[in-house]
């Protein structure tokens, strides 16, 4: 990400805080509702983005976040639903949620270093929330909502949040730096809202707890899915335009970097050539040595190539043993760099006994500068100039065979 979008990003995170400082005070309800509504948008999205990553990676941790995090947003919810209609549920009820939601909050955090450690089953988690949920049931009925229980519910979720913090301390070696320190955040401004909702504040004040849990919802946000999950997908698209055999691009990647190179080649009122070519005769390599063998060819072949030009050019395995070079410059010289590979073809071939085998086919197509022609076009171009070498081949190979067979007879 560039500093001017973490900037931006920054600015607006103040600008969300600084505008309910101002709507609290004068309308707490309000303030609380669209918290509530915060929430369960941040919930939401984290769980869409937990499972996209999942279906990528098939990460525990991600699911774990993504399910129980969407379960923490459906139970502020039902709060929303109960504290905010007109329907006369009792207090009994919704401070049964409203505390429920809280517990489950600081156990999702409490277990996340466990699963992170893979020290935690999901039915084990799965029996845990049912167990809060029955105490959260008992307290409420017993101590009714009162201070008392805010007292307790406080202490112990900001205790059980700061014996989190400690274990995982512990893994911090086994957690990306960037995602540690988001945990870590997040655990810090939950533990001191935990410990501040029992405390009684003014009006201004109250809206502390809430914004330390907001913080601490996008802190989760960006640390257990956004990051990783931007780091990976980038990865996996990179990976996707990169053929796995000889680490070129593949014909995905070359129509991805063509467009953005002849862009640029168009900007600068550059040349761009294009050598296409295809080894000869690599079937009977195939087909009496086997495809291992088959794939070790092309490999070496591939580094030749990379050999054979500059970094900045493209090259490309379109499939089996077809292969694209594309070049971009004030001035290109297409034939010379042609020229260049067969010379280390040949020098391949002479200290190799498979490769002596085989042959390279190479057509070229050129873009001049402003001239309106797109890469199919050059590509067809280079097919053309590539089907006339190998036929040309073919025929001085059968006149060879021919001069021969007169000189026996």
């Amino acid at each position: 990400m560039s500093v001017v979008m973490a900037g931006k990003r920054f600015l607006l995170i103040l600008l969300i805080i600084a505008s309910l400082l101002i709507i609290g005070p004068a309308n707490i309800r309000f303030f609380k509702l669209l918290f509530e509504f915060m929430t369960i948008i941040i919930m939401t999205l984290v769980y869409v983005l937990a499972m996209k990553y999942y279906r990528y990676t098939k990460n525990d941790f991600s699911l774990f976040m993504g399910y129980s995090l969407l379960t923490f947003g459906i139970i502020r919810l039902i709060y929303i639903l109960l504290n905010y209609t007109e329907h006369g549920f009792s207090i009994s009820t919704i401070a049964i949620v409203h505390s429920g939601a809280l517990l489950l909050e600081a156990f999702i955090f409490v277990c996340a270093p466990f699963f992170i450690s893979r020290k935690l089953s999901k039915s084990l988690f799965t029996n845990g929330v049912v167990l809060i949920l029955i105490l959260d049931i008992a307290l409420v009925w017993y101590l009714g909502n009162s201070a008392n229980y805010g007292n307790i519910l406080g202490f112990s979720c900001g205790m059980g949040l700061i014996l989190a913090m400690v274990n995982l301390f512990c893994h911090r070696r086994e957690i990306n730096d960037s995602i540690y320190q988001r945990i870590m955040g997040a655990m810090l401004l939950l533990t001191g809202a935990s410990f501040l909702q029992a405390a009684t504040f003014t009006n201004t004040l109250q809206l502390i707890p809430d914004l330390f849990r907001l913080g601490a919802y996008i802190l989760v946000y960006k640390g257990t899915i956004s990051i990783p999950y931007e780091l990976d997908i980038h990865n996996f698209e990179e990976k996707a335009l990169i053929d796995g055999l000889t680490g070129l691009y593949n014909r995905q990647g070359l129509m991805e970097f063509a467009k953005k190179e002849m862009a640029r080649a168009e900007r600068e009122g550059w040349f761009i050539g294009v050598l296409l070519m295809d080894l000869d005769r690599f079937k009977i390599i195939n087909d009496r040595h086997g495809h291992l063998v088959g794939d070790r060819i092309i490999q070496q072949f591939a580094n030749i190539l990379k050999a054979s030009i500059r970094e900045t050019d493209i090259i490309c395995r379109l499939g089996g043993d077809e292969f694209v070079v594309m070049l971009s410059a004030k001035e290109i010289y297409p034939s010379m760099i042609r020229n260049r590979i067969i010379e280390a073809v040949e020098c391949w071939k002479s200290n190799n006994e498979l490769a002596a085998k085989i042959g390279v086919s190479i057509g070229i197509g050129i873009k001049e500068p402003s001239t309106p022609k797109g890469l199919e076009e050059i590509l067809k171009e280079a097919d053309q100039h590539m089907y006339c070498d190998k036929k040309k081949k073919k025929s001085v190979k059968k006149n060879e065979q021919a001069n021969q067979y007169k000189m026996f007879c």
